[in-house]
């Protein structure tokens, strides 16, 4: 699920499907002991992604929770799609509360319906950012802080993730911030091409398929931004979504940081408040946007492989059939393309 699309002369791949320890001289102990504090404190706050799609597969990729009391996960909108729901897993403890790090441990919790449900409550497919609702967090849980400011060339950071060339979960690196700069870039998926638009931090650390959407924290494990993906043909390249825009989007969907701290948002009590001009949450308009969005992938699958008259088809039913759902915006944009 390595997904690459070329852009100038570096091809960026999406990371949500390993991190590699970075070896470390003697001389830096204090250093390590002190990524192992982060690494667990900053656990207690990450989460395994699994998307279902429409083949009957799960794409994977990596979350953080924000906020404990309304039970808020963010992630890149990568990572969801358009998908209303996906399924959750927080790190597992055994009796002597040495960490579960085999995969397969979690896919058979999967398989036993013990995975938690979340639903899918706002996206940014321009930011590359997502906000999932958890019906439920297991006990031991800690909402991650999100950094007052970005971070800066030079700062040590850290990042777990869930590479699904590992058959391990939860796995640790290190590493070092480059730059922090706004960029306009492309990444191709297994069924679009995303075009991407935000502040970015690049680190001197590996990323891989399946670490996307996960945390990237400073010293004092504050979340400084958000796994996007890495480049090929680059050496320990990665992008990551800064803070900033984390803020940002969270403001605009009414899900509020609060100073120095987790977020917060309305009651649980009250629906979320939408931005002006976008169509009522309820009952039918979520519906309709999961008929669409289902049909949208079924379209995106036929043009991809190669069936573009059925897909066109499909592109022009959503139209007509959903025209005030995300996935008939999407796929008039697709359908201008392929009639170009």
């Amino acid at each position: 699920m390595a997904h690459r699309s070329g852009i100038r002369e570096t091809s960026w791949m999406l990371a949500f499907v390993v991190f590699s320890f970075l070896t470390v001289p003697p001389a830096r102990a204090q250093n390590e002991a002190s990524g192992e504090k982060i690494y667990k404190q900053t656990l207690r706050a990450t989460t395994w992604i699994l998307t279902p799609r429409q083949e009957g597969s799960l794409s994977m990729g990596t979350g953080s929770l924000i906020d404990l009391k309304h039970k808020l996960v963010i992630t890149n909108y990568h990572v969801v799609g358009e998908n209303s729901r996906v399924l959750v897993l927080f790190p597992a403890y055994r009796k002597d509360n040495k960490l579960i790090t085999e995969r397969q441990y979690y896919l058979d919790l999967v398989k036993d319906g013990k995975a938690i449900q979340g639903k899918v409550l706002h996206r940014d497919a321009v930011r590359d950012l997502a906000v999932i609702s958890l019906d439920a967090v297991p006990q031991g849980v800690h909402a991650m802080r999100l950094a007052r400011e970005s971070p800066g060339p030079g700062q040590r950071v850290h990042s777990i993730g869930n590479p699904g060339s590992s058959d391990g979960l939860w796995l640790y690196t290190s590493g070092t911030v480059r730059q922090v700069y706004h960029k306009k870039w492309q990444s191709r998926g297994s069924q679009r091409i995303y075009s991407f638009e935000a502040e970015v931090v690049e680190t001197q650390s590996p990323t891989n398929p399946g670490d996307s959407g996960g945390p990237l924290v400073n010293d004092q494990g504050d979340l400084v931004a958000v796994t996007q993906g890495t480049a090929s043909g680059a050496q320990l390249l990665s992008l990551f979504i800064d803070v900033s825009e984390v803020k940002s989007f969270l403001s605009s969907k009414k899900v509020l940081p609060k100073t120095g701290s987790a977020v917060a948002r309305t009651s649980s009590d009250e629906k979320p408040k939408e931005e002006a001009g976008a169509p009522a949450t309820n009952g039918e308009q979520e519906k309709q946007e999961r008929l669409a969005a289902n049909k949208l992938e079924l379209a995106k699958t036929l043009a991809d492989d190669g069936k573009v008259d059925k897909a066109r088809i499909r592109f022009e039913d959503i139209l007509k059939m959903y025209p005030k759902t995300r996935a008939a915006g999407e796929a008039k944009v697709l359908l201008d393309k392929m009639n170009k």
